[in-house]
């Protein structure tokens, strides 16, 4: 599969059975992906979302092992 070629870019969350987004305190979710290592394919993703009024973000990499990304918090 061309993975750089469909995950790249922004996506909407518009649906989902995430816990996360179903508790309601986290509001317009979006993910956007863009690569940082070819081999082996790692992207990194920043997701963002509206807490109590304010735009709020989670970043992490996502690196493909066989057939499936593994996700691990960014440091700071």
């Amino acid at each position: 599969m061309n993975y750089q070629k469909y995950l790249t870019g922004s996506w909407q969350i518009i649906g989902t059975t995430f816990n996360l987004w179903l508790k309601g305190d986290r509001t317009e979710p979006s993910i956007t992906y863009s690569i940082v290592n070819n081999q082996p394919l790692t992207l990194l993703d920043q997701v963002r979302f509206r807490k109590n009024n304010k735009m709020k973000s989670i970043e992490g990499y996502d690196k493909l092992k066989g057939t499936q990304f593994v996700w691990t918090v960014k440091a700071y």
